[in-house]
């Protein structure tokens, strides 16, 4: 399959190499409430690339920018860290395009 990953010392879930920042985590607790789902969970170790870090160690936010997705009765949207939202299904369409695919 070509996905290459370690094994957490601490939890026994598969890293991935290729994961810039890792948050190894137990779950405490799951509740479900009005149809959503919550979870809450420790975090074990955190896990950052080197190029992350500053020379002090601190974490360099401008870096590192996830995405998130987000979806209500409303819209279900793609957020980021800073202000850019993008509306659901615009990676896959900018993927297709890409592709040469419509």
């Amino acid at each position: 399959m070509g996905v290459h990953y370690e094994i957490s010392e601490r939890t026994q879930i598969p890293i991935l190499d290729a994961c810039p920042l890792v948050l190894d985590c137990r779950v405490d607790r799951i509740v479900e409430e009005d149809g959503i789902c919550h979870i809450f969970a420790k975090i074990l170790e955190r896990l950052v690339a080197p190029e992350l870090l500053d020379e002090k160690g601190h974490f360099k936010n401008q870096l590192f920018a996830p995405t998130y997705f987000m979806g209500d009765g409303y819209q279900r949207v793609y957020r980021y860290l800073d202000k850019r939202v993008d509306m659901k299904g615009s990676f896959i369409k900018k993927a297709r395009k890409k592709d040469g695919k419509n």
